[in-house]
Order: structure tokens, then C-alpha cells, then sequence
């Protein structure tokens, strides 16, 4: 009698509808857990931009040329802006986040060359953009 019921529970426990309501729970879960993984921010890496050497250099590369005081500021300007957008879209682009390298001892990244030639290839850009009007 005993085995009979014991029996009789567990075909009851395993039907066929605990199995699909079993399964699709599980198909379920694995649906959150993909939508959660795939939106969930990525980690960013820490990278370095030694901005005051490219800095130094623009004003170095400035003060060779005779230019008006006016042209100066204006240039001046527009460096600034150039060189916070590299950086910006940049970091945006390898899911970095740059820090001046006065700030990291050691263990990361330095994409000074890579910003430098950035923004000396839009400057020359707006350059040769200004020579041909």
C-alpha cells in the first residue's frame, strides 16, 4: 500500500505539467538574467593622458610663429575645445576613463601619443579648411 502511494506521488510530482512549468521557469530566468547581463554598464579601465606635455607642446609650436595677439587667443581657444572633445570621445569610444598621468603612480595605460596625434590632425584639418577660403 505504502509503495503505492509513494508511487502514485511521484508520478504526480513529475507529470507532465510540473516539467513544462519547470522548464519554462527556467527559460524564464535565463531570459532576465541575458536582458540583465547585456544591459549592465561595462567596467571602465583606467588609462592615462599626460595633458600638460600636449599642452606645453601646442604652446611651444605657438610661440615659434609670429602671429597677432588676437590670432593667438582664438587658436588658443579652439585647442582647448578640440583637445576636451578628443579626450572625451575617445574615452567614450574604448570605454576608458582617462585620468592625467600626474595622477596615476603606475598599472595603467598612457595614451598621451594617440591624443597628441588626434588633435593635430583636426587642427590641421581647420588649418588647411581656413587656407582654402
Amino acid at each position: 500500500m505504502q509503495i503505492n502511494q509513494i508511487v502514485s506521488k511521484a508520478n504526480h510530482l513529475f507529470s507532465v505539467n510540473h516539467v513544462y512549468s519547470f522548464l519554462f521557469g527556467m527559460l524564464g530566468s535565463m531570459v532576465i538574467f541575458t536582458i540583465f547581463y547585456m544591459t549592465a554598464p561595462k567596467p571602465q579601465k583606467i588609462a592615462v593622458v599626460n595633458v600638460t606635455a600636449i599642452v606645453n607642446e601646442f604652446i611651444k609650436n605657438e610661440s615659434k610663429q609670429n602671429k597677432s595677439q588676437d590670432d593667438l587667443t582664438r587658436e588658443t581657444k579652439q585647442f582647448g575645445v578640440i583637445l576636451e572633445k578628443s579626450l572625451k570621445q575617445f574615452s567614450k569610444e574604448n570605454n576608458l576613463l582617462l585620468m592625467p598621468s600626474e595622477a596615476v603612480f603606475a598599472g595603467s595605460q598612457d595614451y598621451t601619443f594617440v591624443i597628441k596625434k588626434k588633435v593635430q590632425s583636426i587642427i590641421q584639418k581647420h588649418q588647411d579648411e581656413n587656407n582654402d577660403q
